[in-house]
């Protein structure tokens, strides 16, 4: 990803999980190159908010608990 690229983190309920990786897999989106597009689920993030706040110093923290799909 370079400088001019904007990347989304999409947060969602676990049960529709399934759904967001079919519509994240669509070529629409897996090939654009305006954006990049990951998921959080809401589990993970209430699991991982703590240390993320508490040990993050920048948005990247996101990227380690975030899936990429495609």
């Amino acid at each position: 990803m370079n400088g001019n690229e904007t990347k989304f983190y999409l947060v969602a309920p676990d049960k529709r999980e399934k759904e967001i990786k079919a519509q994240l897999l669509r070529p629409s989106i897996r090939h654009s190159n305006a954006c990049q597009i990951s998921y959080i689920l809401f589990s993970d993030l209430r699991c991982d908010c703590d240390a993320m706040c508490k040990f993050g110093s920048d948005i990247g923290v996101l990227d380690k608990v975030s899936t990429n799909v495609g």
